[in-house]
Formats: structure tokens, C-alpha cells, sequence
């Protein structure tokens, strides 16, 4: 699947600096960075005179504090490395303000991770002689990261843009971290189940699962879409589930 198929809406482009003409055309995205372009440039002597990417927003990687949370359809994320201890961090920072259904882009330049089998380590003189992980690795390391800090995103693919492979991770609901519970949207009422949600279709049901003692979500109709809907619940299936849950019913 092309990348361009994920940059679609607006979206954040973090830490792109030199490498923000490898983005789609389509791109309509807000770059964000540490710093402003001066301080680049003076940190950096040899991109005073390379075309880097605007700095729209100046904030730090691992915390998007000035981006409204569920905000943005697609984050670009240049720097995201499972051997960096910002990496939750950045991943966390990226969850947040996805909307949900929203995907995280890792582009990985072939030069450091090559296509060597997932586990084995080597020496690039690319890095300066550093030892790195393949790119198999690299997807491993990711998602175990991912879920280690329960960032809500799950891998989705592998893709391939120019001399870039990218890793793409979508924004999933965090009701899918909460199953089961009790779920409202608009005047309907659910159970969360797994990753259906399930109508309940009476009061009677809804007390009894209100007296397990499940935790209660309100979501908005667009986030109930990102669901597929299960059978519905009504007052008789109630005692079978709960039992399943070791619940006395």
C-alpha cells in the first residue's frame, strides 16, 4: 500500500529537518521540532546551508504539549527508535493526539536498518561504526514498546516509499485497553466485548452488569464506528457472560 494512502487530512511531521522532501506532495502537514531553524543550524554546521523543513510549532517529541489531544489524522515521526528511552514517551505523545482510527509513521532509512534476519546485530560505517538492529528488529522492538506503555496503536503494515521503508501504526480506541465495560453513545447503551460492542437491550441487563462492577465509557458516535457490533444483550445472555468473567451472576 502506498504511504500517500496514509497521509491523508492534516497531520504532524516531527523532527523531518533534511528529510521533508521525502514526504508525499499530498502532505498538508504542521512541522514540529525542539527547536526554532537558527538554533538548528547552529547546532548543525553542515545544514547552514541545506533546505530544511519550516518549524511551525517548537515543543518536545515526547510530549505534542502545545497540540490539541485527537486533533490530527497522521503524525510523521523521524526520530522514534525503540533504543532511545524517549521512545514511549514519543509514541504516548503521537497516541494522544491522533484521532482515533489516526496513523503513526516511522520512516526508516535502509542505510541503517537493513533487511538482515530479525535478532542479528552489525556494524554500519553509515552511523559512524554503530552497532544497529535490522529492520525486522526495528518492527519487533516497536511493538513491543507500544505495548509496554499501552499507547493505544497497533501495527498495521509495512510499506515502501522511495529509499524509505516505513512502519505504519494505527490509532486504535482506548476502550479496546478496558474490555469489558460498559459503554454509552448518545441514548444507547453497550457492552464493550472484546472489540464489539454489544446493544443491551434492557434495563434489567444493564443492572446486572452495572452490579459486576465494570467500569463505564462514554463515546461519541464517530468512535463507535471504528467497532464492529456484536450480538445484542438482553436480559437472559447476562448470566453466561458473567460467568465467563468469573463473576457470580
Amino acid at each position: 500500500m502506498s504511504i500517500e494512502s496514509y497521509v491523508v487530512g492534516r497531520g504532524l511531521v516531527v523532527g523531518a529537518r533534511d528529510r521533508w522532501s521525502a514526504l508525499p506532495p499530498s502532505a498538508d502537514a504542521c512541522f514540529v521540532d525542539r527547536c526554532d531553524l537558527t538554533q538548528l543550524r547552529l547546532e548543525n554546521p553542515a545544514w547552514r546551508e541545506a533546505a530544511l523543513s519550516p518549524v511551525d510549532v517548537v515543543d518536545k517529541s515526547g510530549e505534542l504539549s502545545m497540540i490539541t489531544g485527537r486533533s490530527v489524522d497522521y503524525v510523521i515521526d523521524w526520530g522514534a527508535r525503540p533504543e532511545q528511552p524517549d521512545c514511549s514517551a514519543r509514541l504516548l505523545a503521537a497516541a494522544r493526539v491522533l484521532k482515533p482510527g489516526g496513523a503513526l509513521l516511522l520512516p526508516v532509512r535502509d542505510s541503517r536498518y537493513s533487511g538482515t534476519f530479525a535478532g542479528q546485530k552489525r556494524r554500519d560505517p553509515v552511523v559512524c561504526d554503530e552497532a544497529v538492529s535490522s529492520f525486522p528488529s526495528f518492527i519487533i522492538d516497536v511493538v513491543n514498546v507500544a505495548r509496554s506503555c499501552e499507547a493505544v496503536l497497533a501495527i498495521e503494515v509495512l510499506t515502501r516509499h522511495g529509499e524509505l521503508n516505513v512502519a505504519v501504526l494505527r490509532r486504535v480506541s482506548d476502550l479496546s485497553l478496558h474490555a469489558p465495560a460498559i459503554v454509552s453513545c448518545g441514548s444507547h447503551v453497550y457492552l464493550m466485548d472484546g472489540l464489539y460492542l454489544r446493544h443491551i437491550t434492557s434495563l434489567g441487563a444493564l443492572e446486572r452488569l452495572r452490579s459486576a462492577h465494570l467500569p463505564m465509557f462514554e463515546i461519541e458516535a464517530a468512535e463507535r464506528s471504528l467497532f464492529a457490533d456484536g450480538s445484542p444483550l438482553h436480559e437472559g445472555g447476562v448470566s453466561a457472560l458473567l460467568a465467563t468473567m468469573g463473576t457470580k451472576p
